[in-house]
């Protein structure tokens, strides 16, 4: 979601830069740090809750349709808007599903497997 945002490779790259200059610890651990803890502060001013920012865009969207005088330059931006918002939480949940997916793997390998070898057992008879 962060990469399709412009500003998300100059944040990387002046945090590495500051990360450099550090004179104490090691030199890819402060480099890390500095990222991290900026991406974070950017993260939190610039997107916010991703679901709230939809919901607002929704109903100013919703306001603006049922308007007697109705602004169609007005709409078209809150709509590309709140597509680019849909986009960015559609590749929020994508990561977030690989990464339970990285961590957590499939825990029901073995049920499935006992299932799957029954409905086989079963189908051959």
């Amino acid at each position: 979601m962060w990469l399709q945002d412009p500003q998300c490779a100059d944040i990387v790259q002046e945090a590495w830069y500051e990360g450099l200059y550090k004179p104490d610890g090691a030199l890819i651990t402060n480099c890390h740090a500095s990222y991290r803890d900026r991406l974070t502060a950017w993260n939190k001013l610039e997107f916010g809750h991703v679901g709230k920012t939809i919901a607002r865009l929704n109903q100013k969207l919703q306001v603006l349709e049922h308007h007697p005088i109705r602004n169609d330059t007005e709409i078209q931006e809150v709509r590309a808007a709140l597509n680019r918002w849909l986009d960015a939480e559609n590749t929020m949940w994508h990561q977030r599903s690989r990464n339970l997916w990285i961590t957590d793997g499939d825990q029901n390998t073995s049920f499935f497997h006992q299932k799957a070898s029954n409905r086989k057992v079963r189908n051959s008879i």
